[in-house]
């Protein structure tokens, strides 16, 4: 039996009057690993998966076993409970486990970072299903330092997220697509961060012109003031392409207020501008 492990943090709601509660939900979709250990189980008869070796010329059977424990999230990314109850459960759980399953997208990067490099240096193999590279720069930061090695333990099975908009981007100038304006989440979380930072650089790769470069905090304030402003700004800059990291949450607040804009205009006879391409990481979540 190989053993799987994890050490999760626990998902939080804010209750009507800004209270945290725990909901004592693991960060990381659990039941999808249970499926997939259950499907791996299931093969050969119950047996698990075959692996066939040369040397003793037999086929031997090896089924899976997870586990995890959770403990309560921090606050920021200061990572205080991580500190305070979950290096050493993590260590704990790390310690009797084969293999560990790290974070998703759903827990802290930077408590994902930490964790990765606990792992490296107990010798344990890390996965983790998150895009940035920045999760693996720092998770190298933090267990090696400057001293060279490489993170050999720590593995992320995701795509490089900083590459998403690179194709896109190279269509838009094959297609005589001229400027770009980038409007992108700048926080704690890699993913959107990172994500959109790339874009500039994807766009003066490219041989785009970057007509505007605009980042908000999340969570962004409940008039959405902020966010609508970008928008307005995206549009005075007349670039050809707009693409945004950001949420869902987020991604509705631009294409309302881009709809608002329309309108008002139409209706009082002006010009106004359409992106003829708007590109975001949420399009694929609806």
């Amino acid at each position: 039996v190989i053993q799987l492990g994890g050490a999760y943090s626990e998902v939080v709601t804010t209750t009507a009057d800004d209270t945290r509660v725990s909901t004592g939900e693991p960060c990381k979709k659990v039941s999808v690993t249970n499926a997939y250990v259950s499907s791996v189980n299931a093969l050969n008869d119950g047996k698990g998966f075959a692996v066939n070796s040369s040397i003793t010329n037999r086929t031997h059977y090896y089924r899976l076993n997870f586990t995890y424990e959770t403990y309560p999230r921090s606050v920021d990314s200061d990572l205080d409970n991580y500190h305070k109850y979950g290096k050493n459960l993590s260590a704990k759980v790390f310690a009797r486990s084969d293999f560990v399953l790290g974070n998703s997208q759903a827990c802290m990067d930077a408590e994902t970072a930490e964790q990765a490099a606990l792992a490296h240096n107990l010798s344990k193999l890390y996965f983790f299903i998150r895009g940035p590279n920045e999760l693996l720069q720092q998770a190298h930061s933090i267990s090696v330092g400057d001293r060279g090695a490489n993170t050999e333990y720590v593995f992320s099975t995701h795509l490089d997220s900083n590459k998403y908009t690179e194709e896109a981007l190279s269509q838009a100038f094959r297609r005589g697509l001229k400027s770009v304006a980038i409007i992108h989440e700048e926080s704690t979380n890699f993913f959107f961060t990172y994500t959109g930072r790339a874009a500039r650089n994807n766009t003066l790769a490219a041989d785009l012109d970057v007509a505007l470069y605009g980042t908000y905090d999340h969570p962004v304030t409940d008039n959405h003031t902020k966010l609508e402003a970008l928008v307005n700004d995206a549009l005075d800059s007349k670039a050809d392409m707009l693409v945004t990291s950001c949420r869902g949450e987020e991604l509705a607040v631009i294409l309302d207020e881009l709809k608002r804009v329309r309108q008002t205009k139409w209706a009082n006879e002006e010009d106004y501008h359409v992106f003829p391409v708007i590109w975001s990481t949420a399009a694929a979540f609806g």
